[in-house]
């Protein structure tokens, strides 16, 4: 019979574990002292897979705070005509390569699932921090290889670039003293091209609710909503464009039981289209005709009218490295009757204060005094509770803001998934 010390074992145990373990922190050190001369990264990308990324790439090193990269990379996405996306990833050099920049695109279609969309996506940042790590030590490891795809036949477009699209929705919830069902439902059709952009929808909408307040007591609550949508733009040039906008809808909510509008219009753009994803300050007009029917008499005794209107909207956004702002404001009015207008401001901005510190501002605010439709007739308490009714308002507003701050490393290589369910 053989005794083993059980001693002498666990401290065999614990001097291989130690050797291991050293032997392991060893060759991580080595790594990790040659990645720490290697460019430093800052992904500002809403959509990218950053542990992806993270596993993929790893000749740069990645850090939290912008103002320590080498090479600062701001992403902004844009829809396509096929519901797809066009990516644009901008490549700001910081710090020694200061004034070393680069721009790619890419684009995806709704076909390609979310494991396409993500390694095209790193694929195009590994191609694009290339000239950037050839200027460091880690370039020597660097293997660069060549996968040419198989010829593929010229592709028939049989749909002539239209892309359909049919959406649905239902939402149900309820307990003992109350329901609520909402139903959502729409068809398009959409054709872009760089000359010509076309759209047409149809949708309905369904909202009902039911409210038990004792044994003999119930309000039940329904709202509807039934519409279409057209838009037409010619492109003149990369900052003239004219169109028309046509919409037609009927609402029980608006008191409205059909509202046609016919908005031919004008749009200039101070900055090229083709700069459209990065900046834009944009002044768009319209005028033209309005046809409504009311379910009740409107406070202004019309069961049906025929309008003149105009409306005018000018929008500003750029997206750079400190941040980005969005203003839009709009003005409209009926030309019969210049007191009978709507005023808007909405406001969007995220703000790099300093390093680490960021400030985000999301507001907006509406002056009303075009609300024609409102029913004549007197609004129950349980239609303002419930909102089956539209009611008069001179204002409306919304805000919402945040403030961040970060400190610590300034790495942030590692990626660890565990427990991220």
């Amino acid at each position: 019979m053989i005794y083993i010390n059980y001693r002498y074992f666990l401290t065999f145990f614990l001097g291989i574990t130690l050797f291991a373990s050293f032997a392991y922190s060893q060759k991580i050190d080595e790594n990790e002292k040659l990645r720490e001369n290697s460019v430093k990264v800052f992904i500002n990308c809403s959509v990218c897979d950053m542990d992806f990324i993270r596993d993929e790439i790893q000749f740069v090193n990645y850090v939290r705070i912008q103002g320590d990269a080498d090479v600062y990379i701001l992403s902004t996405i844009q829809s396509t005509a096929a519901n797809g996306y066009e990516y644009t990833f901008y490549f700001i050099g910081q710090n020694h390569f200061s004034g070393i920049n680069d721009t790619l695109t890419l684009n995806t279609n709704v076909s390609e699932s979310s494991d396409d969309k993500r390694v095209k996506i790193t694929n195009l940042i590994k191609l694009g921090l290339i000239r950037y790590v050839e200027k460091s030590k880690i370039s020597d490891y660097l293997n660069i290889s060549l996968n040419l795809p198989k010829a593929k036949q010229e592709i028939k477009d049989v749909w002539k670039q239209w892309y359909f699209q049919m959406s649905s929705d239902m939402y149900a919830s309820g307990e003992k003293m109350y329901q609520s069902t909402s139903l959502w439902s729409s068809i398009s059709a959409n054709k872009i091209t760089p000359d010509w952009k076309y759209e047409f929808s149809v949708s309905n909408s369904y909202s009902g609710n039911w409210y038990r307040i004792n044994d003999t007591t119930e309000i039940t609550s329904e709202t509807t909503r039934y519409s279409f949508y057209n838009l037409i733009v010619k492109s003149i040039n990369e900052h003239w464009s004219i169109g028309e906008n046509i919409e037609a809808y009927t609402s029980n909510y608006s008191n409205i039981k059909l509202s046609v509008s016919f908005l031919p219009s004008v749009e200039y753009n101070i900055y090229p289209f083709s700069e459209s994803n990065r900046r834009q300050f944009r002044f768009l007009y319209g005028i033209g005709i309005l046809q409504n029917y009311y379910i009740d008499t409107t406070l202004y005794m019309k069961t049906k009218e025929f309008l003149f209107l105009q409306s005018f909207k000018v929008g500003y956004k750029q997206i750079e490295p400190w941040g980005s702002i969005s203003i839009v404001s709009y003005y409209s009015n009926y030309l019969n009757n210049l007191k009978l207008n709507n005023l808007s401001l909405n406001l969007l901005l995220t703000w790099t204060v300093v390093n680490g510190l960021s400030i985000n501002l999301n507001g907006g605010a509406s002056l009303v005094h075009d609300q024609i439709n409102l029913p004549k007739t007197d609004v129950s308490n349980e239609e303002i509770l419930t909102r089956q009714r539209q009611l008069e308002s001179q204002y409306t507003y919304w805000v919402s803001g945040g403030l961040s701050f970060s400190f610590g490393s300034i790495y942030n290589n590692v990626v660890n998934p565990r427990f991220d369910l």
